[in-house]
């Protein structure tokens, strides 16, 4: 599960990458369907909210 919705910058970019590569790798294999979770930090629930793509 990668922290896409985290709190920690570094770790929410790093995550939005990857998952942008995973969109485009299920689109070369012709992919139509994919599924995510969001996964921030229920001690941070605010913070987790913030995401920026």
């Amino acid at each position: 599960m990668l922290r896409w919705s985290g709190p920690d910058e570094d770790a929410r970019e790093a995550a939005v990458r990857f998952w942008k590569r995973a969109i485009q790798i299920a689109l070369d294999l012709g992919v139509s369907t994919m599924n995510t979770g969001f996964s921030g930090r229920p001690e941070k629930a605010e913070e987790s909210e913030l995401i920026s793509v």
